[in-house]
């Protein structure tokens, strides 16, 4: 599954396990160089229960490139940011069912946000 995303909103990047769908996610930065501001930056964390528990952080700057693997403890997120923040996601899915019911979500989720707004 391929996600392409132009826009981070304030809640975006709250502190998460991917779903079990889901077996690895790999995403590639597309922002200019030299990302200055603190949200934004994806971090791989130790548990779920705080941002601060960093494993790694991976600024999103042009080019910048991270994977992994998707298990019950692989929690990631990011500090709160809103603005531009551009980046293309794959997914690859544990089978085709999965594949088709995440695409319907994401739809459902664009169709809500063209009505709504990006605030949902």
């Amino acid at each position: 599954m391929v996600t392409v995303r132009g826009f981070c909103r304030q809640r975006d990047g709250r502190t998460h396990v991917d779903s079990a769908d889901k077996v690895v996610t790999c995403l590639l930065y597309l922002n200019s160089g030299g990302w200055a501001p603190q949200g934004g930056r994806l971090r791989l964390l130790r548990d779920g229960a705080s941002l601060g528990e960093v494993i790694a952080e991976v600024a999103p700057d042009g080019g910048n490139f991270v994977s992994f693997l998707r298990t019950e403890n692989s929690w990631h997120g990011h500090a709160p940011y809103t603005g531009p923040r551009r980046y293309v996601m794959f997914n690859w899915m544990t089978s085709d069912s999965s594949f088709h019911r995440n695409v319907g979500r994401h739809r459902l989720s664009a169709a809500i946000k063209r009505l709504f707004g990006s605030e949902y």
